[in-house]
């Protein structure tokens, strides 16, 4: 009995704890969770602070080059863009080419500017939503009609044609005295095209015309050679913008950037780093999003790409190529200057 009591009071006195020792347990817990965190953020508010000056850095030194290719030069396309934002007298005004991921940008830059918060723009007295940026001839009437409720945006995207971007958007912001840095997109050219094929044979058929509808039903490259044929626009913009030393003279002073769509995630979380902590939030916001406008459809057309197609294409390829390697640009008029 006297050991089955001894060995019942060990276990009390086991299980008994002294509540001092549990706070002060908890504390040095809680003290090295509030340690590490500060650590954490204090390395954070460092990486970024060199993220910065580096960009800043990489902005100052001279520009001679034309376009900023984003994944030629990261920090400084990062940096144009970033200090654009920042600059209420600067505007981003952004070609959107069909089918190079224009549509998720534009989402990305409502999430990132907040546009619940920006000035409704109204043209005489019709109200345009923030992304009503289509399409040609129609486009530009709207913006003629007061551009400076466009210029004065600070990011502004246009569907149209690189002449009309040029000569009309371009052009008008810069003599409205505005800071103006070009951006556009371009893809693979063969993703791109069907993704093209695939919204035209899949979305929006009543504005179809009879032959493309009857071309989407075969959905055989073979069948309707010129018409899967037309979805080439890479050298287009090459011609007009990317490798164009006139266009490049008129810009000269404004920064231009261009960007592979299969970098998009890359730049944004670059430029969250680039940008004041103000815009946590709405990195925030878009990081935990989830975008759900112009998904894929297949229904009518699920198209198959041929090697004859490939071998069509192969010009626009060769020039994607380049263009990733950074050979396709002549040499600017102001270089060496």
């Amino acid at each position: 009995m006297r050991h089955t009591k001894r060995r019942n009071e060990g276990k009390r006195s086991r299980k008994s704890t002294d509540p001092s020792t549990l706070f002060v347990g908890c504390v040095v817990v809680l003290l090295v969770i509030l340690l590490y965190a500060t650590v954490s953020t204090v390395s954070e508010n460092r990486r970024m602070k060199v993220l910065r000056a580096s960009m800043e850095e990489m902005h100052r030194r001279k520009k001679t080059e034309g376009f900023t290719l984003f994944h030629l030069d990261k920090s400084r396309f990062v940096w144009a863009f970033a200090d654009c934002l920042a600059d209420p007298d600067c505007t981003i005004q952004y070609m959107h080419v069909a089918k190079t991921g224009g549509t998720y940008l534009k989402w990305a830059m409502n999430k990132i500017l907040d546009v619940s918060r920006v000035e409704s723009y109204e043209i005489k007295n019709i109200w345009y939503t923030w992304h009503r940026d289509c399409c040609g001839e129609e486009l530009k009437g709207r913006f003629l009609a007061d551009p400076s409720s466009y210029c004065r945006r600070p990011f502004a995207s246009y569907q149209t044609q690189q002449k009309i971007f040029t000569e009309t958007m371009v052009e008008t912001c810069k003599q409205l005295r505005k800071r103006v840095v070009v951006l556009t997109s371009f893809r693979e050219p063969l993703t791109r095209a069907l993704s093209w094929i695939h919204q035209v044979c899949n979305k929006n058929l009543r504005w179809r015309q009879e032959d493309e509808l009857r071309a989407c039903e075969r959905c055989t490259y073979e069948a309707d050679l010129d018409f899967f044929n037309r979805f080439k626009t890479l050298q287009g913009l090459d011609a007009t913008m990317l490798s164009n030393s006139t266009f490049w003279s008129i810009m000269h002073g404004h920064d231009m950037l261009a960007i592979d769509n299969a970098d998009f995630n890359e730049f944004l979380h670059l430029l969250e780093g680039a940008l004041p902590d103000s815009y946590e939030h709405s990195f925030k916001k878009l990081f935990e999003g989830k975008q759900t406008q112009n998904v894929e459809k297949t229904q009518v057309c699920n198209f198959r790409v041929p090697s004859a197609m490939v071998k069509n294409y192969k010009d626009e390829l060769l020039l994607y190529r380049k263009i990733v390697l950074g050979e396709n640009r002549p040499k600017s008029p102001w270089e060496g200057s």
